[in-house]
């Protein structure tokens, strides 16, 4: 609901007048917080072991092998059961690989373009290659 007479730069929220954009940035801080608190938790299938014997005919004989294959577990109504854990910061670890970029800066370890061989460091270049260089030309070169 907008205040009559206020600008649609502001609205009445919850009985607190404040500006709209206070709003919008709350709303993804918000959505920033829950994604990084989501990564602290892994949900994944519960798989188990199972072991199938396979016969085939022979000369004298069968020929038998044993194969151990892994299978999804499931529930009584035949959705696959989910199991979440709680790896706190494992998952960021992993993704940003910090032993790998301290042995890419060090003496021994290289130089900066090993760092740009992991992944995350790679999509990030890119990221802000286009945000910073590429974006600012289109926009620059495109108006005209």
């Amino acid at each position: 609901m907008f205040i009559s007479g206020e600008s649609n730069a502001t609205q009445y929220l919850s009985g607190i007048y404040c500006p709209f954009h206070f709003h919008d940035g709350v709303f993804y801080c918000r959505t920033i917080i829950d994604r990084f608190l989501a990564k602290l938790h892994v949900t994944k299938p519960v798989f188990e072991e199972v072991k199938i014997e396979k016969c085939s005919p022979g000369f004298m004989e069968q020929i038998c092998t044993t194969e151990v294959t892994s299978r999804p577990t499931f529930d009584s109504e035949g959705k696959p059961i989910q199991v979440t854990e709680f790896v706190g910061l494992n998952s960021y670890r992993e993704m940003l690989q910090p032993e790998r970029v301290t042995a890419a800066l060090t003496e021994e370890g290289g130089s900066l373009a090993n760092v740009f061989s992991i992944d995350f460091y790679k999509a990030l270049r890119f990221t802000l290659t286009f945000t910073l260089i590429t974006l600012p030309l289109v926009l620059g070169l495109g108006s005209h």
